[in-house]
């Protein structure tokens, strides 16, 4: 098992006590009224002596002032929640190419796009104009079904073209389940969880945030073969709620406009490994790496 070396906990027990931190959480999924203009940047990549080299910057032009929360479907083509009019949609960004393709158009709000393994459709978060929001699947077309009818999911990781791993608010925080969307059935995993739910590459386990005891934000792994078992990695840096995994051994960062590094195997701490500063970019906050690996999307002001 990957994380054999990490203390065990008991997620059935296990409960954190920061509603108010963690609702504050959930209220950054969905749309950001009162938040900066975000921009997402993709570029080339490659791990050198020095660090983390990145270069061929591509700006993927905006039509409004929320851009974020991208996802590759391939090494070529990324989606992303984007304003337009008013309201969020997802949007196909070509890289090769630079040609973009709106998926849906739809009186509700689409955020944290994201392909389901196996089909040719796409799993968003549905934010209706009522505020009812659900979790959708979507057509190459952008025609909708709704993959859940009685849970709210904020955010999630499609586990294949069935299961969900993700995120539901309850009441003023959120709890972490596993769902089938064939069956409509679900399981309580974790009360209490941060935003940050990612799919560890290569491996059969999810990741995912809680708040500790000094107000930032422990990275535990989850095998999905075995949801009892959690196993502790790290801490995020203090004021950082998004990171992303390069490998299975190594996680990436952002705060302000710099990148750091924590690998499992190696030192106990985030190492400083790249500057996005000469880019102009500020304020990093999401992220999303390609399936070869070689390219990486980045959210910031």
């Amino acid at each position: 098992m990957l994380f054999y070396f990490y203390p065990k906990i008991d997620t059935k027990n296990f409960s954190m006590i920061r509603p108010f931190i963690l609702f504050l959480f959930a209220l950054n999924l969905l749309p950001a009224f009162a938040q900066n203009p975000t921009t997402v940047s993709v570029f080339d990549m490659e791990m050198v002596y020095e660090g983390l080299e990145l270069y061929n910057q591509r700006k993927i032009p905006s039509e409004g002032a929320y851009n974020n929360q991208p996802s590759f479907i391939s090494d070529q083509l990324l989606l992303l929640s984007a304003e337009r009019n008013g309201q969020t949609d997802i949007l196909e960004y070509d890289i090769a190419t630079k040609k973009k393709r709106w998926i849906t158009d739809t009186e509700s709000s689409e955020y944290s796009p994201q392909k389901l393994p196996g089909t040719d459709a796409i799993a968003a978060v549905g934010l209706a104009e009522n505020g009812n929001q659900k979790l959708y699947k979507y057509t190459p077309d952008g025609l909708p079904t709704t993959l859940f009818d009685s849970l709210s999911f904020a955010y999630f990781v499609p586990i294949d073209s069935e299961k969900i791993i993700g995120t539901i608010l309850h009441n003023n925080y959120m709890d972490l389940v596993k769902a089938n969307s064939d069956s409509q059935n679900s399981e309580l995993i974790l009360t209490n969880v941060g935003r940050g739910i990612q799919r560890i590459p290569k491996s059969n386990s999810v990741s995912y945030t809680v708040v500790n005891n000094e107000n930032s934000l422990d990275l535990y792994a989850l095998p999905i073969t075995d949801y009892e078992d959690a196993y502790f990695i790290t801490k995020l840096p203090i004021g950082v709620q998004d990171y992303v995994w390069l490998t299975k051994n190594q996680i990436l960062v952002g705060k302000g406009n710099q990148l750091f590094l924590y690998d499992i195997y190696g030192e106990d701490k985030w190492i400083p490994i790249a500057s996005l500063k000469h880019f102009n970019l500020k304020e990093i906050t999401r992220m999303a790496v390609s399936p070869s690996g070689k390219r990486i999307a980045i959210v910031s002001e």
